[in-house]
């Protein structure tokens, strides 16, 4: 039987398509020439919108793809296990994790790969730490809750300001700053009247001042040479001959002492009168004869004087 050529060439053609979409289909997938790459795995109790050939990121670079999703026990359906492969490069540590993001707004899912510390290095069919995706609505909302409750305060504060039933509000305050701005306004008033009541006596001080210092100005070469001479004065004390006043100080202060010596050691009449009892009782008796004799005199003044008017006798 012979074999007819455009037969065989519509075989292999078909052979090759069925390669090219069986090829193309494993590229989607992300498992074309991935089975040299270690597969792991991990256990979230929701994975939903994960699905097969979704990619596993690592500080926003794909580095491998989810390979299959499936319970761990079908009696416990909140262990959920996704399988994915990781580039076999990258070393992970067994205590690593993966998180389950999102990675578009559509919906679309991924794993998000975090490296561990563990000096440990996970191999092939290891299980890593598995983290739930975390609600968007979640996050928003635990974003927006310290935000609403600054805006709850802020709304609070803001009608209290301005209720007019609030002790400390706007109005008040702006009352108050009024009647403030009307003092000032006021002491600012008296404070005018007063500078032009007392304008002439200012001015006359101010003319005084300025005519005393005019006359000291005019004065300046007087002060000066007053300034000059009270400096020569001061040089001449400052230069004169100390030494020989105080030479003739000490002089004199040695003839006084040595005068009272003489005088405590009874030399001399002064001395003898001092020291010499004998002679100060003669000397009293002395001064007593002649008391008695200035009285006597004075009582009896014809026993020493005798006159007559027609002359008398011899």
């Amino acid at each position: 039987m012979e074999i007819n050529k455009k037969n065989i060439l519509v075989a292999i053609m078909a052979i090759v398509a069925v390669f090219i979409l069986v090829a193309g289909f494993s590229f989607l997938k992300g498992t074309l020439f991935s089975s040299a790459d270690p597969i792991y795995s991990a256990l979230f109790s929701n994975v939903e919108n994960l699905k097969k050939s979704d990619k596993v990121y690592l500080n926003g670079v794909a580095i491998g793809n989810v390979t299959k999703i499936d319970f761990e026990h079908i009696e416990n359906p909140n262990a959920i296990q996704v399988f994915f492969t990781v580039n076999s490069k990258l070393k992970v540590p067994v205590n690593s994790s993966v998180e389950i993001i999102g990675t578009s707004l559509m919906g679309n899912k991924g794993l998000k790969l975090m490296i561990g510390d563990d000096k440990k290095i996970a191999t092939d069919k290891d299980k890593l730490i598995g983290i739930d995706e975390k609600s968007m609505l979640a996050s928003i909302g635990k974003s927006i809750d310290p935000l609403a409750n600054e805006t709850s305060i802020l709304m609070k504060n803001a009608n209290t300001l301005f209720d007019r039933n609030q002790s400390a509000n706007l109005y008040i305050t702006i009352s108050e700053l009024n009647g403030m701005l009307a003092n000032l306004k006021t002491t600012l008033g008296s404070v005018n009247q007063m500078v032009e009541a007392n304008q002439k006596p200012i001015n006359q001080s101010m003319q005084n001042f300025e005519k005393i210092s005019n006359s000291i100005a005019k004065k300046q070469s007087e002060i000066s040479q007053i300034i000059e001479n009270a400096n020569a004065v001061s040089g001449q004390l400052k230069n004169a001959d100390i030494t020989k006043t105080m030479n003739q100080l000490n002089a004199s202060m040695t003839q006084l002492n040595t005068l009272l010596a003489d005088l405590n050691s009874g030399k001399g009449t002064a001395g003898k009168m001092l020291k010499d009892e004998e002679m100060y009782k003669q000397l009293n008796t002395t001064i007593e004869s002649a008391n008695s004799l200035l009285q006597d005199m004075q009582k009896n003044p014809k026993r020493y004087v005798h006159f007559s008017v027609f002359g008398g006798k011899k």
